[in-house]
This record gives structure tokens, sequence and C-alpha cells, in this order.
């Protein structure tokens, strides 16, 4: 199934399938826009104050399908890691990664204002380029230092 993100965003999509289900965003949403974060009811795509739940949605799914059928007008994406590493490479826009489930991850976002969501999962075997442009490093939790 096909969907437009203006006509689902706020809301809850039942039993969204990554492998076959598309989720599309105009051009006025860049994939830095977002966070990710997975609740119990599945992946949740955070705006600001607003949540859109893709319901069903699993960090193993997403793990063993990925999450390619994000697609965005602009040509930026959204990448999702999982706890394997992870080897990722970002477009000219405004690219966003959530590597927080762990795993030695690389991921170059090339130019553009990229966002990194490492969580508290940050490590020194992880390598993080964002090219040109002024990106962001989100990091929560305790890190060993």
């Amino acid at each position: 199934m096909i969907f437009e993100f203006d006509d689902v965003r706020g809301t809850t999509i039942p039993a969204f399938d990554p492998e076959t289900d598309i989720l599309n965003f105009s051009s006025s949403y860049s994939a830095a826009n977002f966070r990710i974060r997975f609740s119990e009811l599945g992946l949740v795509l955070l705006r600001g104050s607003e949540e859109t739940v893709l319901s069903g949605v699993s960090p193993s799914a997403v793990a063993e399908s990925g999450i390619s059928n994000f697609t965005f007008e602009n040509s930026s994406v959204l990448l999702v890691g999982d706890s394997a590493p992870d080897n990722f490479s970002g477009s000219t826009g405004n690219d966003y990664a959530f590597l927080s489930q762990g795993g030695a991850d690389a991921a170059d976002l090339g130019s553009g204002n990229d966002v990194f969501d490492l969580g508290n999962s940050l490590s020194a075997d992880d390598r993080l380029a964002g090219g040109s442009g002024n990106d962001t490093l989100f990091l929560s939790g305790t890190m060993a230092t």
C-alpha cells in the first residue's frame, strides 16, 4: 500500500509492512526533519511534538527489510540501523541516520545539514562523516568515555 505522509501525519498506520508498504514524503519534508523511536506500538516518526506511528514495525523488522520504502521527493534519505554493524551512505540532501541500536556503524551522509542519532550507543568503533553543511549529533543516556 502507498501512503502519502501529508495524509497520515499525526495518526497511526495500522499494520505497516516495511517490506511492501511505501511512505512518500512531499518536497516540503527532509529526512533530517524527523526523529525515530520504537515503542510497544511500533516505529514512531517524530516531527516536533507530532507523532506518526507505523504500527507493528519493530527494530527486527527494520533490520530484516530496511526502511528503503520511505521516499522523499527531495532525495534526502532516512536510514535506520540495527544492532549489527551498519554501513550507510547519504545523499546531498538533509539526511537522518538512526544508529542507536548499537553495532560498529559507519555512516557518510555527504553534504547537507545531516542528523546522526546514536542515542547511548556511540562507541570508538563508530565512524561518522557528515561532509559539508551543518550536521547534528544526538546522544542520550550514559556512555563510557
